[in-house]
């Protein structure tokens, strides 16, 4: 990657694949409110899944499951944080974009 491909562009949108962050130019590409639609259902989605797994993280029993099982549920939590986090600074930025 070149330097600049590593510094996101207030005006891309990110989509996420893996660890990978792939921008798209949006300014007049995009459907605003569309993708402000899309944005907000997937945020909720992610904090749902996300909800759910610290409730299993916090259940005592659960956490007398086999370490992997533990170890691997609280990897996904981590994942979900870090992919909420990319979603809100997302919909920030095309909230920014003049309709």
């Amino acid at each position: 990657l070149t330097a600049w491909a590593a510094v996101p562009s207030l005006d891309a949108a990110v989509t996420l694949l893996g660890d990978m962050k792939i921008l798209v130019p949006m300014k007049g590409l995009i459907d605003r409110e569309a993708e402000l639609s899309r944005l907000s259902k997937k945020i909720t989605q992610v904090e749902g899944e996300l909800a759910r797994g610290e409730t299993q993280l916090a259940n005592p029993n659960f956490t007398m499951a086999p370490a992997h099982i533990v170890e691997g549920a609280r990897a996904i939590v981590e994942q979900k944080r870090k992919d909420l986090e990319t979603l809100l600074e997302q919909r920030r930025r095309v909230e920014s974009i003049e309709a």
